[in-house]
């Protein structure tokens, strides 16, 4: 009678939780709006209060970064503070960027010495710049042509156009695109660059 009994309740238990496990699961609510053709067909029908919608609304695209103007001081230009879009106007002797997520665009405008300090910037020039050193990760400088390039850091990409006389890297994970390089010094793993 006990081992009856035992078995009954071990049975019960188990049909329980399999009945449990085939409850129905609460499934997100949709809601559908009519289109305006169908609203119009409906117009006899009674008001209905339209329903709260649980979707995220969408946005409107993001207008376009307005890049503030650099300009160059008794030979020196500075870019540093809050991420976003800056243009170098004119030619300068020494320019630093320092901080993250600051786009500069130099387009044709000649650099002595690019300085950049920090994360995920980027730097963009369509002439020569004669000197590049990088301090930080995840940064990219777009040159037409560069002398001298110093990296200390991780991730951060150089790409020039021109062959790049002399080149030092302390760091890891750096790529530079170039089609070839002059003298090399290199400290650190998973660093990429012509001859490599």
């Amino acid at each position: 009678m006990r081992t009856t009994r035992a078995l009954l309740v071990v049975g019960g238990l188990a049909a329980v939780l399999t009945l449990t496990a085939c409850a129905a699961e609460a499934s997100p609510r949709r809601t559908v709006l009519p289109t305006p053709d169908e609203a119009a067909t409906r117009s006899s029908a009674p008001a209905r209060t339209p329903t709260p919608s649980t979707a995220a609304p969408t946005s409107a695209p993001a207008p376009p970064a307005i890049a503030v103007s650099v300009t160059c001081t008794n030979g020196a230009a500075t870019v540093t503070g809050d991420p976003g879009a800056y243009v170098l106007v004119g030619a300068c002797d020494e320019v630093t960027v320092a901080g993250a997520g600051i786009t500069l665009r130099a387009g044709g405008a000649a650099i002595g010495a690019l300085v950049v300090q920090g994360d995920a910037n980027t730097v963009t020039a369509a002439s020569l710049v004669r000197a590049v050193t990088i301090e930080g990760q995840g940064n990219v400088v777009v040159a037409a042509a560069l002398d001298a390039l110093t990296l200390r850091g991780q991730r951060n990409r150089v790409t020039s156009a021109e062959r790049i006389a002399v080149v030092q890297i302390a760091g890891n994970g750096n790529t530079i695109d170039a089609p070839a390089i002059g003298a090399a010094t290199v400290n650190g793993d998973g660093n990429t660059y012509p001859g490599s």
